[in-house]
């Protein structure tokens, strides 16, 4: 039988890496809110792969959708096994079989996630966590968690931070429950396996330090954006759109920014549910090169909610123009 050698496992993790490795095999429920490059998902395939060498049993890796499985984790586990005899590699229907036991490790997105339900694994992986886009605590409570019942298994999170949502939320929840959580941040800086130059370009894609995505992405914070915010990338959503009749029973608000081109004119809906105890953004309008009248006509006939108030942060002068023609704004800072 293939034995790695005793170097392998000296050289394999950074210090934050192999203080998680720790974690998990105490049977910690392992959390890593991690920066870009930092070393989580590299992280993640060095533990599946011990683990189902070790046990035997199946494992799971999920992201946020099955490209990004494959162009995110299935290239690194490639790169790991794809020369070792005891191993083999289904590049079709991503799963790594451990061929001694006939043991899967699968990757999958969560697009259909329902057809996930109802098989056992010792090691679930939730990936991009803070980018699943349907109810993420549904998702845990009815489908992974009872996947690991059978085998006593683990649930392992991982992500670049994107605000404050069900995220940051598990973190705090980590924080507070130490007993069965480990959670650590970590950034690129981190992580030694990355060469200087290879930070330094990174870096050079952000505008300064100030920029709230490095902040985010490199130094692993969690942002709250400030101004207006438009050409939402649907990608980046973490949940469905609330039903009408919990919209029927919610406070509405727009924000406007105005633009002509190449930036467009945009507006975001944004709603407030007693029950549920959080904002939702339910829409948006984007279009480039129109007139403010169009816009307004546009913005008003969209939606048939009562709206509280329109915000904007636009020259006060714009503002009057919008006013003049019947969408009338709040500049922002002014209740």
């Amino acid at each position: 039988m293939f034995k790695r050698p005793a170097s392998y496992f000296l050289t394999r993790f950074h210090e934050k890496q192999e203080t998680a490795w720790l974690a998990y095999k105490a049977g910690l429920t392992v959390v890593l809110p991690w920066g870009r490059r930092s070393g989580k998902s590299e992280y993640f395939a060095e533990v599946l792969i011990e683990d189902v060498e070790n046990y035997g049993k199946p494992c799971l890796y999920l992201a946020s959708t099955q490209d990004s499985a494959r162009e995110i984790m299935w290239p690194k586990m490639r790169e790991r096994v794809q020369k070792l005899p005891n191993w083999k590699l289904s590049d079709s229907i991503l799963e790594a079989v451990y061929k001694p036991t006939n043991t899967p490790i699968r990757f999958r997105g969560i697009e259909k996630v329902d057809n996930l339900a109802g098989k056992a694994y010792r090691i679930v992986v939730a990936d991009e966590f803070a980018l699943w886009k349907k109810d993420p605590k549904t998702i845990v409570k009815q489908i992974l968690a009872p996947m690991i019942a059978d085998y006593d298994g683990l649930l392992m999170y991982g992500s670049s931070k994107r605000g404050k949502n069900h995220l940051y939320e598990l973190h705090q929840t980590a924080l507070d429950n130490e007993k069965k959580y480990y959670v650590d941040e970590c950034t690129i800086f981190d992580n030694p396996f990355v060469s200087e130059a290879g930070r330094e370009k990174l870096i050079s894609e952000y505008s300064g330090k100030d920029d709230p995505l490095y902040r985010q992405e490199v130094l692993d914070e969690y942002v709250t954006f400030a101004g207006m915010v438009f050409a939402l990338d649907t990608s980046m959503y973490v949940t469905d759109r609330w039903s009408p009749a919990d919209l029927d029973h919610s406070i509405h608000w727009r924000g406007v920014d105005h633009g002509f081109s190449p930036d467009p004119t945009a507006c975001l809906w944004m709603a407030y549910n007693h029950r549920k105890g959080y904002f939702l953004l339910y829409n948006e309008y984007k279009q480039s090169k129109l007139l403010i009248n169009q816009h307004s006509e546009i913005i008003k006939k969209t939606e048939n909610y009562e709206i509280r108030d329109t915000i904007s942060d636009i020259d006060p002068q714009i503002i009057a123009e919008y006013d003049a023609v019947g969408l009338h704004m709040t500049p922002e800072g002014i209740s």
